[in-house]
C-alpha cells in the first residue's frame, strides 16, 4: 500500500511539475490539479470503489502535495466530488468535467458560444441516461435542476436556460435516436461544421421525417402531426426555422405516404428532392421512380382499390415530386400501369417488376438466368389465370399479351415457353409444385448441382406427386402408367430415363405406400431413391417396423387372414431397398402375431414397435413425462392469460393442442387440463413461471 501511495504521489508531482511551467499561475494550477484528480477518480471508479473510499484516498494524497497546491486539491474534493462522479458516470472525459465546473477554460473554438455548447452536451448525456432508465420528462427536469445548482454560478444560469427553453425538443430528439452532439447543433447551441444550404435542408428534412415516423407509430392524425411539427420548427434557430416550415408545408402528405411504404428518412428526403441522391444516370432515375411507384401501388392494391382509383392517386403523387422526377413518374403510369398491377397480383416484388419492364437493370445475367426469370414469371401468370377458371386456349391468348409488355431480352423466351412447355406447366401447377421447381423440372432454371442420388430423389417425389393426383381422380394402375409416360416426356433429358425406370420398377409399391398415407419423401426413401439422414441400425429397424405395422393395419381392415397378410407382406418386402429387406422379412417371421394383437388393442404403430423392441422410446419416468407436459401446457396457457382470454377459450385451445400429441402423452395432457386448469390459470395470474406452477400443483 505504501509503495502504491508513493507511486501515486510521484505521478502527481511529475504531472504538476511539467504543467505548472506551461500554464498561468492561478487558473493553470487549479486546472492541472483538477485534471489529475479526475484521472485518479476515473481509475478508482473503474475499480468499483465507493464515493467514501475515493474521498478517503484523495484526502491522503492532498496533504502530501506542496503547500501551494494542497488547498486547491482540498477545495476540489470538498466542493465538487459529488458532481464529478456524476459526470464520470456519464463517461464525460476528465478534461471536459474540469471545464464544466469552471476550473479549466475551454480552448478557443470558432463557435458562437462554446460554453452554451458544453453545457448542452452535458445536459444531453444526463437526459439520455435518465430516458434509458424510463424516467418521465417531469422527473428529468427536476433532476437537471439539481445538477445545475452543483456547477459554478456563471454556468448555472446557462444550464437553467437550456432546460427551460429546450427540454421538450431535446427529449423528442433523443427518442428519435439523434446523437446528443447533433441535437445541440440542431437547436443552435453548438455550431456544426459549415454546411451548404442543401446540407442544412437535408438534415432538417431527415429530422422532420423522424418526428413524423414517431407520431405515425403513435396513431396521430395528419392534423396532429402538422401542429406538432409547427411547434418543433418554432424552437429551431432562425436559420433552420424557415427550412423546417417549408418542408412541413410542401411535403408532409408525401412524407406520410412514403413512411407508410416503410421507406427510410434518407430515401424519402431524396425522393422529394430535399436531399441530393448520388449522381444518377437517367436509367437510375427511372428505376428510383419506378420502385417508389411500385410501393404505392402495392399498398393501394392491399387496400383493394380499383385500377382507376390507383391511377388517380398516382397522378396526384407525381405532382408532389420535384419537376425533374414528375415527367418520368407520369410516363411510367401511362405506359406500364396495367402490367405493373398484373405483376403485383402475382406477388412479384416491386424491384423485380421494375427489372421485368426494363426500368431497372438487373445484375448482368447469364442466358440461363434470363430463361429462369421468364419461366417463373410465366408460371406465376398461368397460376393466376387457372385460378380464374380460364381454359388452356384462353391462357395462351392472355400470356401472349403478357409477353408483349416484357423487355426485348425476355419477349422471345416468353413466347417459346408458351409454345413448348405450357401443357407441362399446367400439369405441374395442378400438382401444387412451386414455380421455381416447375422451371427446374422443364430445364429452364438450374437447381444447385445435384448428385445422381439427388436427381433420382427429385424425379421420384415428382412421380409420387402425380400418382397421388391420378389415384385421387379414380384412375386404375394401367391408366396411371399411361398418364405417367406422358409426364416423363415433358421432363428434361437428365430426368426422363429415371422417370421411366421408376414407373417400371416401383409403381406398385408407390401405390401401396400412398394408400398408407405416407408422404412422398418417405416413400422415395423406402424404395431407395432418396437418402434419409444416416441412420443407426436401431433407426432402420424402427422405420421398417412402423412401415410393416402400417401395412398390417390396412390388410386387417380389408378383412385378410393372418396367412393372407403374410403373403401380402412378403410382396411388400421385395420392393424395399436392400438395407430394409432382411429386417422386413424378420419382422414378419418373429413379430407378426404380436403386431396383430397390439393393433386389435388400437395401439399406434410407434408404440407397438417400442413394445416389441424395434423402436426405442426416450427413457422417461412417468413423473418426468407429466412434468414435461405440464410445463408445456402452462407455457401455452401463459400467453392466453397475458391476453386476458376466458377460461373456456383457453380450455378449447389447449384441448386442440393436446390432440396433436402422440400416444399416451395426449391422455396425460388431457388429464392435466381436466384436473388443474383453474389452478394453473390462478398461479399464472400471480406471475409464477410455468415450471414453478407445475411444482406447486405437484406435477414436477
Amino acid at each position: 500500500m505504501k509503495l502504491q501511495l508513493f507511486v501515486l504521489i510521484s505521478l502527481i508531482f511529475l504531472t504538476l511539475a511539467f504543467a505548472i511551467e506551461e500554464k498561468e499561475p492561478a487558473n493553470g494550477i487549479e486546472c492541472t490539479v483538477c485534471e489529475a484528480v479526475m484521472s485518479f477518480v476515473e481509475k478508482w471508479l473503474a475499480e468499483e470503489k465507493s464515493l467514501e473510499e475515493i474521498e478517503t484516498l484523495l484526502e491522503k494524497v492532498c496533504p502530501l502535495l506542496p503547500s501551494s497546491i494542497e488547498p486547491f486539491c482540498d477545495s476540489i474534493i470538498e466542493q465538487y466530488i459529488p458532481v464529478i462522479i456524476q459526470y464520470l458516470e456519464q463517461e464525460i472525459p476528465p478534461a471536459k468535467i474540469c471545464e464544466l465546473i469552471g476550473l479549466c477554460s475551454a480552448e478557443e473554438e470558432e463557435q458562437a458560444n462554446p460554453i452554451y455548447c458544453t453545457v448542452c452536451e452535458a445536459v444531453m448525456s444526463f437526459v439520455e441516461k435518465w430516458l434509458a432508465e424510463g424516467k418521465t420528462e417531469q422527473e428529468i427536469e427536476k433532476l437537471l435542476e439539481n445538477v445545475c445548482t452543483l456547477i459554478p454560478e456563471y454556468l448555472t444560469n446557462i444550464c437553467d436556460s437550456v432546460i427551460e427553453q429546450y427540454i421538450p425538443l431535446i427529449i423528442e430528439s433523443l427518442e428519435q435516436d439523434f446523437p446528443p452532439a447533433e441535437i445541440c447543433g440542431l437547436i443552435g447551441l453548438c455550431s456544426a461544421e459549415e454546411e451548404e444550404p442543401q446540407g442544412i435542408e437535408c438534415t432538417i428534412c431527415e429530422y422532420v421525417v423522424g418526428f413524423v415516423e414517431k407520431w405515425l407509430a403513435e396513431d396521430k392524425t395528419e392534423n396532429e402531426i402538422e401542429k406538432g411539427l409547427e411547434k418543433i420548427c418554432k424552437l429551431l434557430p432562425k436559420t433552420y426555422k424557415s427550412v423546417c416550415e417549408n418542408i412541413v408545408d410542401q411535403y408532409l402528405p408525401l412524407i406520410i405516404g412514403y413512411l407508410e411504404q416503410d421507406l427510410p428518412p434518407s430515401k424519402i428526403c431524396g425522393l422529394i428532392g430535399v436531399c441530393e441522391s448520388e449522381e444518377e444516370e437517367p436509367q437510375g432515375m427511372y428505376c428510383t421512380i419506378c420502385e417508389a411507384v411500385m410501393s404505392f401501388v402495392e399498398k393501394w392494391l392491399a387496400e383493394e382499390k380499383s385500377l382507376e382509383e390507383i391511377e388517380t392517386l398516382l397522378e396526384k403523387v407525381c405532382t408532389f415530386l420535384p419537376s425533374s422526377y414528375e415527367s418520368l413518374c407520369d410516363s411510367i403510369i401511362e405506359q406500364y400501369l396495367p402490367v405493373i398491377i398484373q405483376y403485383l397480383e402475382q406477388e412479384i416484388p416491386p424491384a423485380k417488376i421494375c427489372e421485368l419492364i426494363g426500368l431497372c437493370s438487373a445484375e448482368v445475367e447469364e442466358p440461363q438466368d434470363i430463361k429462369c426469370i421468364a419461366c417463373t414469371t410465366v408460371v406465376g401468370f398461368v397460376e393466376k389465370f387457372l385460378a380464374e377458371g380460364n381454359t388452356e386456349e384462353e391462357i395462351i391468348k392472355l400470356l401472349e399479351d403478357v409477353c408483349q409488355f416484357l423487355p426485348n431480352s425476355y419477349k422471345s423466351i416468353c413466347d417459346s415457353i408458351i409454345e413448348q412447355y405450357l401443357p407441362a406447366i399446367i400439369q405441374y401447377i395442378e400438382q401444387e409444385l412451386p414455380a421455381q421447381k416447375i422451371c427446374e423440372l422443364i430445364g429452364l432454371c438450374s437447381a444447385e448441382a445435384e448428385e445422381p442420388q439427388d436427381i433420382k430423389c427429385i424425379a421420384c417425389t415428382t412421380v409420387v406427386g402425380f400418382v397421388e393426383k391420378f389415384l385421387a381422380e379414380g384412375n386404375t394402375e394401367e391408366e396411371i402408367i399411361k398418364l405417367l409416360e406422358d409426364v416423363c416426356q415433358f421432363l428434361p433429358n437428365s430426368y426422363k430415363s429415371i422417370c421411366d425406370s421408376i414407373i417400371e420398377q416401383y409403381l406398385p409399391a408407390i401405390i401401396q405406400y400412398i394408400e398408407q398415407e405416407l408422404p412422398a419423401q418417405k416413400i422415395c426413401e423406402l424404395i431407395g431413391l432418396c437418402s434419409a439422414e444416416a441412420e443407426e441400425p436401431q433407426d432402420i429397424k424402427c422405420i421398417a417396423c412402423t412401415t410393416v405395422v402400417g401395412f398390417v393395419e390396412k390388410f386387417l381392415a380389408e378383412g385378410n387372414t393372418e396367412e393372407e397378410i403374410i403373403k401380402l407382406l412378403e410382396d411388400v418386402c421385395q420392393f424395399l431397398p436392400n438395407s430394409y429387406k432382411s429386417i422386413c422379412d424378420s419382422i414378419i417371421e418373429q413379430y407378426l402375431p404380436a403386431i396383430i394383437q397390439y393393433i386389435e388393442q388400437e395401439l399406434p404403430a410407434q408404440k407397438i414397435c417400442e413394445l416389441i423392441g424395434l423402436c426405442s422410446a426416450e427413457a422417461e419416468e412417468p413423473q418426468d413425462m407429466r412434468c414435461t407436459i405440464c410445463t408445456s401446457v402452462a407455457s401455452f396457457i401463459e400467453k392466453f392469460v397475458a391476453e386476458e382470454k376466458t377460461e373456456d377459450f383457453i380450455k378449447k385451445e389447449i384441448e386442440k393442442a393436446c390432440a396433436l400429441l402422440p400416444g399416451n402423452t395426449e391422455q396425460i395432457c388431457d388429464g392435466i387440463v381436466d384436473q388443474y386448469l383453474p389452478l394453473i390459470i390462478e398461479y399464472l395470474e400471480q406471475e409464477e413461471p410455468p415450471k414453478k406452477v407445475c411444482e406447486l400443483i405437484g406435477l414436477c
